[in-house]
């Protein structure tokens, strides 16, 4: 269960790494040439607003409460990752600005960790279907029940086989 939910999260970070590196190209085709934007995605409409923009290679993501601030928020830079924002009696205006590189690349970490694991999964799978030892690849024909080079029990799945592949032999 575990697994499968490892190989569920690895592609919906894949699709996240896609749709961020869409979003990273799509950020030098300037459309409002006076604000410097090229998407603006608008999430809420009502307060809280949220929405995301685009600027070249990086995305803004904002919230906005109210429309009364004239006090900054405390702000941090690091890795290119800038937030700031101002407040107000009951009224607050935040922007988090990420570079497109940071996203792309944090996404794509798991997915390019789980090629080992459905490479090894295929070679396994391939080891059973040809009657061999899923550990070892050792083949099993003469001995069904364990694999006699690393004494691993073999399963239901490879006695089919097995029994299969023996009457050709």
């Amino acid at each position: 269960m575990r697994r499968i939910l490892l190989h569920i999260i690895a592609v919906l970070s894949l699709l996240l790494c896609l749709a961020s590196a869409v979003l990273w190209n799509r950020s030098y085709n300037i459309t409002s040439p006076s604000l410097k934007i090229a998407d603006s995605i608008d999430i809420r409409k009502t307060d809280p607003r949220y929405w995301i923009v685009t600027h070249p290679g990086r995305l803004t993501l904002c919230r906005q409460v109210g429309k009364n601030w004239d006090h900054p928020l405390k702000g941090f830079k690091f890795l290119g990752v800038d937030f700031g924002g101002l407040h107000g009696q009951g009224s607050m205006l935040w922007n988090l600005v990420l570079p497109c590189w940071l996203i792309t690349t944090l996404t794509a970490i798991l997915p390019l960790l789980e090629i080992p694991l459905l490479f090894r999964a295929f070679k396994k799978s391939l080891r059973r279907t040809q009657g061999l030892c899923p550990t070892c690849g050792y083949d099993l024909r003469a001995s069904p029940t364990t694999c006699p080079e690393c004494g691993q029990p073999t399963s239901s799945k490879n006695h089919r086989i097995v029994s299969l592949i023996a009457p050709a032999i």
